[in-house]
């Protein structure tokens, strides 16, 4: 980039770090009246304006181009740019009440409009929500008002809502997100993000996602190096440990993350040392499912395996279950698991089965056992190559296990969990 830099006299030019002290000092810092933090990086862009402060630069810029750091940037008293109110403005006055795709400058189709419908991916969520990469949900029009979106704006059924992106995503994504059948994963975004610390045998499934579903993006995160070329992958950040890539969770934005599973041992089994389990739920907003993966390089039949009785995890994970199997042509089982934590979940189970089968117009078959639901699953798990479960956020101890933890966990089986 600074080769393409006019030879000004008052432009200046200096590599490094720019969240370097030192490197900023080195670049005049002191004697600067603005600061414009211009890097696709917020984190980056938030580290360099807290040193711009502490260098008491009078005037501060920076590029925040999503919803979720927006409050920290505000309370630094920053200038922000590219931040929702910049592009709803933007959008309204260029292309007030568009219809359909067009260009800004940039290449063909950047803004598009589209309604939402009862069944959208993107209905009654949150924009915190929602993981679109390289989309942005520029403006909602609402009974003919403009609202500028922020993390915590609803969209509701009917809302008209503009999306500003890259051309050839842009126009993928619309055609799914208009689409009557919910395609996996696009009800929770269009990016994936996968840990990987132990084998490189996972990349296998995550190729195997990405050939299935209409998935737009891969980020790898991984303390492996020299890793096989793998065309699937569209962006590798090498880390040194677990812990960094656990830590780099809340960083990210993604729609679906795939981790390793790991051994239980002794220790994380009665609840007195965290397991990577444990580590990622913390880490992750409660929309995001996880996919525990067993390198497979297809599925050919899933299980649903229903064991809490809560109506909302119960509604996620069939809604998820249904959209895999539309996506990715498997055969699909439901089994329900009664113990004495619950009671009628059966019937809970048909109930919501039902009334979400029918709108595919597809026949549903549930079965029914008894018992320890972790042993249970063990005894069924053989017949299948994924299975899509719900569980809870709580840590599992030696008196109260978390059967999710011991389930996702299960050998010689791809596990998705939905989370609450």
């Amino acid at each position: 980039m600074l080769e393409k830099l006019p030879n000004y006299p008052n432009i200046h030019k200096a590599h490094g770090d720019a969240t370097s002290d030192y490197v900023l000092r080195k670049s005049n810092i002191d004697k600067a009246d603005y600061l414009i933090a211009f890097t696709d990086s917020e984190e980056i862009n938030y580290e360099i304006a807290v040193l711009g402060k502490k260098h008491s630069v009078p005037k501060i810029i920076s590029y925040v181009p999503t919803y979720k750091n927006l409050e920290r940037f505000k309370k630094l008293g920053v200038t922000i740019i590219g931040g929702p109110q910049d592009i709803a403005l933007f959008v309204y006055n260029k292309i007030t009440y568009a219809r359909k795709a067009i260009g800004v400058g940039l290449g063909k189709g950047e803004i598009v409009e589209i309604t939402i419908e009862e069944y959208s991916p993107l209905a009654n969520k949150t924009l915190a929500q929602i993981a679109l990469h390289d989309i942005r949900i520029a403006a909602i029009y609402r009974d003919n008002n403009l609202i500028v979106p922020t993390s915590n704006s609803l969209i509701k059924p009917g809302d008209r809502i503009l999306l500003v992106g890259h051309p050839e995503k842009l126009t993928y994504a619309t055609r799914i997100l208009t689409s009557a059948k919910i395609e996996f994963p696009m009800q929770y975004g269009n990016a994936i993000l996968s840990i990987v610390y132990k084998s490189a045998n996972v990349l296998n499934e995550i190729s195997y996602i990405k050939k299935s579903t209409p998935v737009q993006y891969i980020k790898l995160i991984t303390t492996l190096e020299n890793l096989p070329e793998n065309s699937s992958l569209d962006e590798i950040d090498y880390v040194k440990s677990k812990n960094d890539m656990v830590k780099k969770l809340k960083k990210e934005t993604y729609g679906l993350l795939i981790a390793e599973k790991e051994p239980i041992n002794i220790l994380s089994k009665i609840g007195l040392a965290k397991s990577i389990f444990q580590e990622i739920v913390n880490n992750i907003p409660n929309q995001t499912p996880i996919l525990f993966a067993s390198s497979k390089d297809s599925y050919k039949s899933a299980l649903v395996y229903i064991f809490e009785n809560d109506k909302e995890l119960i509604r996620k994970t069939l809604h998820t279950a249904i959209s895999i199997e539309n996506t990715m042509k498997i055969k699909l089982d439901i089994i329900v698991c009664e113990h004495p934590d619950t009671q009628d979940l059966l019937n809970t189970t048909e109930k919501i089965a039902n009334r979400i089968f029918s709108i595919y117009r597809k026949k549903i078959n549930i079965s029914i056992v008894s018992g320890n639901p972790v042993r249970e699953f063990e005894n069924l798990k053989n017949n299948y190559d994924l299975a899509i479960i719900a569980g809870y956020k709580t840590k599992n101890t030696l008196f109260k296990p978390n059967p999710a933890y011991f389930i996702s966990n299960s050998n010689n089986i791809s596990v998705l969990v939905t989370l609450k």
